[in-house]
């Protein structure tokens, strides 16, 4: 890289699912959205990078563009402070989840929200 990194705007990123979900859907793939991990406190966090991860999930919580949402942020963040990871789920950097925060994550999936897959055994439809 040369010179100062630039910052993808929460608009751009919009644009990015909107097009992967369009291309999704005329394939008849359904798609969920999973709302961006709190980072509070990480090395990469800025007021900037907040403004955009915020405006960000609430576009994936709100914007009805999903066919069915997760709420991983919900699901790791402090009940002190829910921009930043909760310590129990947090690797030691603020930014990525443990053990237990990837386990938070996969139990915040309601599986009602998978499709049914032909010879799926596990399916949770029946």
């Amino acid at each position: 890289m040369t010179g100062p990194a630039r910052l993808t705007s929460a608009a751009d990123i919009v644009a990015g699912y909107r097009t992967f979900i369009g291309k999704a859907h005329a394939k008849g793939v359904p798609v969920l959205g999973g709302t961006l991990l709190p980072f509070r406190g990480s090395f990469v966090w800025t007021p900037e990078r907040q403004a955009t991860w915020t405006t960000v999930n609430d576009w994936i919580r709100h914007s009805g563009a999903f066919d069915g949402v997760v709420d991983f942020a919900a699901a790791t963040a402090s009940a002190d402070d829910p921009l930043s990871m909760d310590p129990d789920h947090d690797s030691g950097d603020g930014l990525h989840p443990n053990d237990a925060g990837t386990r938070a994550m996969a139990d915040a999936v309601d599986l009602g929200l998978l499709p049914d897959r032909p010879g799926r055994k596990d399916s949770p439809r029946g």
